[in-house]
């Protein structure tokens, strides 16, 4: 297993200053996680749930392996403003005239996952490419979850049409026959069958070609990299009221990261999310409720309990757990008995809090 640390400072202004100077640094790591938002179903604002804090789910990732003139988060709730707050060089940067590209993928499209982007600052920046992917099902897939709304009147006063031109959606309809590749020589992202990927994995000298993300069409050039060299993006479907998506990012080094969101215990684990979680370096977990409080209270409202992640944990051999998505209603003192419910049986588990930094090396 790799070396992984998670820091998240007492003194919440000065976390704060770190997480900002983190993502306004090149990175040196294998893998770095700003955990912007934490908090499950709503953001709150209350004296016991300030080390925690209360912005919802949104994640930035940092590594080595990535374009430096690429920003990657996951989910875009509210802790997603003061992510953008953080991004102000890079988008400086992005008003001078420089390309840059903002990936973002969701998980699903609740509001707890989606509300902040609005006022993140990317959407009205002309020049950003925004691209944006997440589960497709039916009709609705990310474009639609914007168009239909966190970005549509009456609930937002500007509306998707009016600043759309410079986004690109990818909705993924078949999680576990579909990988996404990112090189860190190339601004985009590519997508393609597993069945092909593992095809070419036999070659070590396999090559994809990865196309540029932009907001002009004229510029999406192709790149030929080394498919050993990208890092890679594999999925699973969870369990949870409506169509979302475990993503698991494996760096070119061999290091496993999951971030496994809003999915319910369940009496098995299914072969397919035991293949994805099986010996990964560090699991960010949904652990929103007590099992008793789950088994009593919260049956069939698709989030995680503390007895699950200990399963999880256990049997797919995870190197270190970090616990997310706490329960609104969930003070400070009572995410720290949760957390000392798993790490019991699990000791290598701690509890995520807004803008803490997660580094794999």
């Amino acid at each position: 297993m790799s070396s992984v640390k998670y820091m998240l400072n007492p003194d919440l202004v000065k976390r704060q200053q770190m997480a900002v100077e983190y993502v306004q640094q090149p990175c040196e790591d294998t893998l770095g996680i700003v955990t912007w938002g934490t908090r499950g179903s709503k953001d709150v604002c209350a004296a016991n749930k300030m080390h925690y804090g209360g912005n919802t789910s949104c994640w930035e990732l940092k590594s080595r392996f990535f374009h430096p003139e690429m920003k990657f988060y996951i989910d875009a709730g509210g802790g997603m403003q003061p992510a953008g707050e953080a991004a102000g060089p890079f988008i400086g940067d992005i008003l001078r005239g420089l390309d840059h590209l903002v990936l973002i993928g969701f998980s699903h499209y609740h509001w707890d996952h989606i509300v902040g982007l609005p006022f993140s600052g990317y959407p009205f920046i002309d020049r950003t490419c925004l691209y944006v992917f997440g589960p497709k099902s039916g009709r609705i897939g990310p474009k639609e979850a914007l168009e239909q709304g966190s970005l549509k009147k009456p609930f937002f006063p500007v509306p998707f049409q009016e600043i759309g031109h410079h986004f690109q959606f990818k909705g993924i309809r078949q999680t576990t026959t579909t990988v996404g590749l990112i090189h860190k020589d190339v601004l985009g992202i590519e997508w393609i069958s597993k069945i092909l990927y593992q095809k070419k994995m036999n070659n070590p000298k396999a090559t994809v070609e990865i196309p540029r993300v932009h907001y002009s069409p004229e510029y999406r050039k192709k790149t030929t990299v080394s498919l050993r060299e990208c890092t890679k993006i594999f999925m699973n479907s969870t369990f949870h009221p409506d169509p979302t998506i475990t993503y698991c990012f494996e760096m070119p080094n061999g290091e496993r990261f999951v971030l496994l969101t809003d999915h319910e215990l369940q009496e098995s684990v299914s072969l397919g999310m035991l293949q994805l979680l099986q010996d990964a370096d560090c699991m960010i977990v949904d652990c929103q409720y007590k099992f008793e409080e789950y088994k009593n209270m919260y049956t069939g409202w698709g989030h995680g309990c503390d007895e699950y992640v200990v399963t999880l944990a256990k049997k797919a051999n995870i190197g270190f757990s970090l616990l997310h998505h706490h329960d609104p209603k969930r003070t400070d003192s009572g995410v720290d008995i949760l957390t000392n419910n798993v790490a019991k049986s699990c000791p290598d588990t701690v509890a995520a809090g807004d803008y803490g930094i997660l580094i794999i090396k």
